[in-house]
């Protein structure tokens, strides 16, 4: 699972590392939490980044954060949004 990652480019989606280390889902997902508690990796919703990586670790960190937020944005962006609306 390390090394798909790294090739990967250090963070990856679950769906990525089913289909690059040809394993189930499941297993993909008690790996990931098992290399978490390690602290090998970090765990983010639907994916997984290396622990410790230089720099940015990408969409699965930022999409982790603030998650409150965005989804209350979300919440109240969708109310405004009515059939056949183009959003910008």
């Amino acid at each position: 699972m390390l090394d798909a990652l790294r090739r990967l480019g250090g963070t990856a989606r679950n769906s990525d590392l089913v289909n690059v280390v040809g394993v189930s889902a499941e297993t993909v997902r008690r790996t990931i939490k098992s290399l978490s508690k390690a602290g090998t990796i970090e765990r983010v919703h639907g994916g997984a980044y290396l622990a410790g990586a230089q720099g940015d670790p990408g969409f699965f960190r930022c999409i982790s954060q603030h998650a409150g937020e965005k989804r209350l944005i979300a919440v109240r962006t969708g109310k405004m949004v009515r059939d056949q609306m183009t959003v910008s």
